[in-house]
């Protein structure tokens, strides 16, 4: 049986976890040894729905047996459940084939472990989203931005985006959310922010202004997720009040990015919000060449998608 000493190791672990690129892993093996498991998953429970949204297996399940050698086993398997602050944990640590049973002082370690796991996983998930804030907020040329978390609650707003928002009855920022006027513009924002975030991706829709085009790019930020986490990554909101004189040099825009004249010229259109449809008819090309520019830009610049190309070239010092 382990002693005290093992106990205090598993718990360290727990509260380092949250610091390490493999922290959560280790923890599970710890608690895989200290219990005489072979593997350990982690879950984070769906409180409304009871179904699982994300996963975290230790290193063992894949090193020692399968998925259905523990679906299987017919010594049962530990669990613990911990339910606080919307928070929902399970922790599940079976053994493979026809071992020994769990015994009752296995079952109370898991269940007294389990209080601390969902407190570093808390810890975890708001030192995650410093870090995810930091990371948007640094880059160079920030321009209008906001940053919504997974509640969509507005976590940052810059000072360009301040300024915006005060001179616009378009868009308000009140109790911490974003509003957009009109109900169909809200609720297409929504979609999109919800979008972006279940997929990890970007998008771009429009708003009516009298004084020029104005855009906002939706973008999913993130610095190192692993998706077990209440920090799922940021949205980052970039407010694009475009006139097309304020995107025009082509030229400094092919040297910062390594594009031929026409692939500048798409990419400059491209960021003033033009559709490749219409770039084609301006441009007097066919929509299939214009296609085949942007797919050069995209793997020049690293981007994969009209959004991040966007984002790309607005942050150029130009």
């Amino acid at each position: 049986m382990a002693g005290e000493s093992d106990l205090t190791k598993v718990l360290d672990s727990i509260y380092f976890a949250p610091h390490g690129g493999s922290g959560w892993c280790d923890c599970l093996n710890l608690i895989c040894e200290l219990v005489r498991g072979d593997a350990a998953r982690l879950l984070r429970i769906d409180k409304q729905t009871e179904q699982v949204v994300a996963e975290l297996p230790s290193q063992n399940l894949a090193g020692k047996a399968g998925d259905s050698d523990f679906q299987n086993a017919n010594n049962g398997a530990l669990h613990g459940r911990f339910v606080a602050d919307g928070l929902v944990v399970e922790l599940k640590v079976q053994r493979a084939g026809e071992g020994d049973p769990f015994t009752p002082w296995d079952r109370s370690i898991i269940d007294e472990l389990m209080p601390h796991i969902a407190r570093a996983l808390r810890q975890d998930g708001a030192s995650r989203l410093l870090r995810d804030r930091h990371a948007a907020v640094s880059r160079p040329n920030q321009g209008a931005l906001l940053l919504l978390n997974a509640q969509q609650e507005v976590v940052f707003v810059s000072t360009r985006a301040k300024d915006w928002l005060s001179q616009t009855s378009r868009m308000a920022l009140r109790d911490n959310h974003l509003y957009l006027s009109g109900y169909k513009k809200q609720t297409e924002f929504l979609h999109l922010v919800r979008y972006c975030m279940d997929q990890r991706g970007s998008g771009m829709m429009a708003l009516p202004e009298k004084t020029g085009a104005v855009r906002l790019l939706v973008s999913f930020e993130e610095d190192g997720i692993d998706g077990i986490f209440e920090s799922n990554g940021l949205i980052a909101v970039f407010i694009l009040a475009i006139e097309s004189e304020d995107i025009d040099d082509e030229d400094a825009i092919a040297r910062w990015l390594g594009l031929t004249e026409r692939e500048s010229r798409v990419a400059t259109r491209i960021a003033q919000g033009d559709r490749p449809a219409d770039i084609a008819d301006a441009l007097g090309v066919s929509l299939h060449t214009v296609r085949h520019h942007l797919k050069n830009i995209y793997r020049k610049t690293g981007t994969h998608s009209q959004s991040q190309l966007t984002a790309m070239v607005l942050n150029l010092p130009l």
